[in-house]
């Protein structure tokens, strides 16, 4: 496996950009283009390329800003900030809150925790389960 330099980028099928220079380099399985015009090159792959903004509408559809809570229809289906925004609601000095790896811990960080509120968290080894054994030792 080669490394590439930095500032370049490779393409599952073989191709590599090499962006660090004035001049634009493509490297593709077969000859080594060199001083290619970058906007011309840009246009040319524009052409080529399908848009997706699948990503774009998955963040959008569950980004809230923070101090805004959006109104919901009882009848849409229930998405994160909504959960959270009921969880929010129920945690307490009196409340420990255990959250799980990835998206869950994530979505946590975000929870405003009052004073005394305990907060659990495993982040380290990403192991899924671990709120299992957490949760029997709170109880």
């Amino acid at each position: 496996m080669s490394m590439l330099p930095p500032n370049s980028v490779s393409s599952s099928m073989g191709t590599h950009l090499n962006l660090s220079s004035n001049d634009l380099r493509v490297q593709t399985r077969y000859p080594l283009f060199r001083e290619v015009i970058r906007i011309n090159f840009l246009k040319s792959l524009s052409k080529r390329l399908k848009c997706n903004i699948t990503a774009y509408e998955n963040y959008h559809r569950g980004y809230v800003p923070e101090g805004q809570s959006p109104k919901s229809d009882p009848k849409e289906p229930l998405r994160v900030y909504v959960l959270f925004q009921h969880i929010q609601k129920m945690v307490s000095s009196e409340t420990g809150v255990i959250a799980e790896t990835r998206d869950s811990w994530f979505n946590c960080q975000k929870l405003k925790l009052p004073r005394g509120c305990r907060y659990e968290f495993q982040l380290q080894y990403g192991s899924i389960g671990w709120l299992v054994g957490v949760t029997l030792g709170y109880a």
